[in-house]
C-alpha cells in the first residue's frame, strides 16, 4: 500500500512543472478549480476561484506552513521583477557611454613628455 502511495507522489511531482503556466497565465500564485458550469450551450467551463484562503481548504495538511509562505513569497517576489530583454547595444555606443576615448589606453600625442 505504501509502495503505490509512493508511486503516485512521484507522479505527481514528475508532471508539477507542466501546469507552471498556468499560474503565469492567470497572474495568481493560488487558483482552485471546483468543478465545471456548463452555462454557455455546450461548453464546460471550469469554475476558477483565484488566491482562495488556504486555511480553509486545510492546506497546512499538504504542505508545512512555513513552506507554502517562503513558496508564495518567491512566487511574487519573482512577479515584482520579471525579465526582460537587455537591447543589443553597437560598441561604438557603448564605448562612449563607459567614457572610453580614443585616447583611454594610450597617452595623448599632446601631453606626451618628450625626452631631453
Amino acid at each position: 500500500m505504501c509502495a503505490r502511495i509512493g508511486e503516485f507522489f512521484n507522479a505527481v511531482h514528475a508532471e508539477a512543472d507542466k501546469h507552471v503556466a498556468v499560474f503565469d497565465e492567470l497572474g495568481v500564485p493560488i487558483f482552485r478549480i471546483v468543478g465545471y458550469d456548463s452555462w454557455y450551450e455546450d461548453r464546460k467551463l471550469p469554475l476558477v476561484y483565484t488566491n482562495c484562503n488556504l486555511k480553509a481548504l486545510r492546506f497546512y495538511k499538504v504542505m508545512p506552513t512555513f513552506e507554502a509562505h517562503q513558496a508564495l513569497s518567491m512566487w511574487l517576489g519573482a512577479q515584482a521583477a520579471p525579465d526582460k530583454p537587455i537591447p543589443d547595444v553597437p560598441d561604438k555606443i557603448m564605448v562612449g557611454a563607459k567614457g572610453f576615448t580614443k585616447y583611454s589606453f594610450r597617452k595623448d600625442p599632446q601631453t606626451k613628455k618628450k625626452r631631453k
